[in-house]
């Protein structure tokens, strides 16, 4: 009996205490049950030498049954289709509820079965769901990496990408990969743009950009505030830091499942230049600031007492530039990735800056200029603290295909 089963005449018996065992009548296999049996309730004795003797044989709750060989103290076994655990005293640890028993119980304490939704479970000796298989977190894993690779393929194919996020949705426009000539070529130089600006020729991968800056109503989707002075939910966001920035993109990265992120300053050049399409205008769609852009080149009054115009005013209200990208002329200056250092003197690849500061006021990049109409042409520099919150000073997004 040490084994809970004896073997004979194609009979097998689990102990239940109290002078009552399960008898099980069919197919055996070392003193196991191992294809379809009847069981029946039954009290028996056992003679000196350890011989059975079934007497009063009652049938009670007969089923078909299979029970597996014993691995590790337990048994596999089946009832109306559905399986479970039972130990070498017959006592069920676990009640046959499970679609299909994966492995029985290891050296490491756990079992694996599948539930009815085809997931496979962990148990423990106790009978417990101690959490997901680890195969089955790497088909979970394998599962999600597939479903990103798919979706990514959608992205790649496609010119423009509606993302939306607690009801509010904005667009990422493609700019497809090429070469282009950064700096003060096409137009005279300024006093003071030396080094910093010096012409190169940069070659950029295919990626996606903002149609707009983040609007107000998207920071708050995502953040759920808004930090900004001009306040109104189709304004650009403004008021906020680099760091604020990170943690704004970190968690709409984590909402959508996607790799949005701040541009390269190259990225954002050759985007406000109109791309591929460019027709090297002074600014993002036109040799003309007003009519691409929220950008007063007359006035500078900080309060706005003489001239109403100078704040952010709402996104898509002036004419978009070739590639239908709006406002990166004005409206508020916009992050870039990039730490703020001279530019490189040789021709490069997917630049992303110098890659340590410079120096040590920390100056991250921004591009476009903003209201005040200060230095908004397409190819016109600036930079700022990190801790800087301006509102005058804004973001858009890129999105890594």
């Amino acid at each position: 009996m040490s084994d809970g089963f004896i073997e004979g005449n194609g009979t097998g018996v689990a102990a239940l205490g109290n002078g009552k065992y399960y008898v099980f009548t069919g197919k055996f296999k070392n003193g196991i049950a191992n294809g379809n049996c009847t069981v029946t309730l039954a009290t028996a004795k056992i003679d000196g030498d350890g011989t059975f003797f079934p007497t009063a044989t009652k049938k009670e709750n007969v089923a078909s049954y299979f029970v597996s060989d014993f691995v590790n103290g337990y048994a596999q076994y089946s009832k109306d289709n559905k399986w479970g655990f039972i130990n070498k005293n017959a006592s069920i640890i676990v009640n046959p509820t499970y679609k299909k028993i994966v492995s029985s119980f290891g050296s490491d304490g756990y079992a694996v079965v599948m539930n009815d939704k085809d997931k496979e479970i962990k148990l423990d000796k106790n009978g417990k769901e101690a959490g997901y298989s680890d195969h089955q977190l790497a088909i979970s894993k394998q599962k999600a990496e597939a479903e990103r690779l798919a979706e990514q393929k959608k992205i790649d194919s496609k010119e423009i990408i509606v993302v939306t996020v607690n009801g509010i949705s904005f667009k990422m426009i493609r700019v497809e990969g090429a070469s282009f000539d950064m700096g003060r070529e096409y137009h005279p130089p300024l006093p003071g743009f030396h080094r910093d600006n010096v012409y190169h020729r940069v070659t950029l991968s295919t990626y996606y950009i903002g149609e707009t800056e983040v609007t107000q109503e998207l920071w708050k989707a995502v953040m759920g505030r808004n930090p900004s002075r001009f306040v109104s939910p189709k304004r650009p966001v403004e008021s906020v830091s680099y760091g604020n920035c990170k943690d704004f993109i970190e968690k709409l990265n984590e909402m959508t499942g996607l790799n949005f992120r701040l541009p390269t300053e190259a990225e954002w050049e050759f985007a406000a230049c109109g791309g591929w399409l460019s027709n090297h205008y002074y600014y993002s769609g036109s040799d003309v600031a007003d009519v691409v852009g929220w950008a007063d080149l007359k006035s500078h009054n900080i309060l706005g007492k003489e001239n109403p115009n100078f704040c952010t005013h709402e996104v898509k209200t002036k004419k978009p530039n070739e590639l239908g990208i709006y406002d990166m002329t004005g409206n508020v200056w916009e992050w870039c990735s990039d730490w703020y250092g001279d530019y490189p003197t040789t021709n490069q690849t997917n630049p992303r800056g110098p890659e340590t500061p410079p120096d040590s006021l920390l100056l991250k990049v921004k591009r476009g200029g903003c209201y005040g109409g200060i230095s908004v042409k397409n190819i016109d520099r600036g930079n700022e603290s990190m801790r800087t919150k301006d509102d005058g000073l804004g973001l858009r997004l890129v999105l890594t295909p």
